[in-house]
């Protein structure tokens, strides 16, 4: 059951508070400096998880891995929400040309 909801609901949360997070920086800042931070996390997250569970390090089907995984999405969605408040109308705009 944990393993279904981490699969199907928190990896979705999560993968698109990193996809609003990398258009925000995009915006913020520049397309370059938004590839870094959401490459170092998906290939962290793709690497990483296989295998700390190979080595036992985390169980994937645990309570605790799910509460886990919530926390750092929930996490992202604050980096996401005080990132927000640093757009501007005219970043939006300029970011479009």
């Amino acid at each position: 059951m944990t393993l279904l909801l981490s699969v199907f609901v928190i990896t979705p949360m999560f993968c698109y508070e990193l996809t609003k997070f990398t258009i925000q920086i995009s915006m913020i800042k520049s397309p370059e400096a938004a590839i870094a931070p959401s490459y170092l996390i998906g290939f962290g997250l793709i690497i990483g998880i296989p295998i700390c569970s190979t080595i036992g390090f985390i169980n994937l089907v645990s309570w605790s891995f799910s509460l886990i995984y919530l926390g750092v999405t929930f996490i992202m969605w604050i980096l996401v929400w005080s990132f927000s408040l640093l757009l501007t109308k005219e970043k939006i705009i300029l970011s479009n040309l």
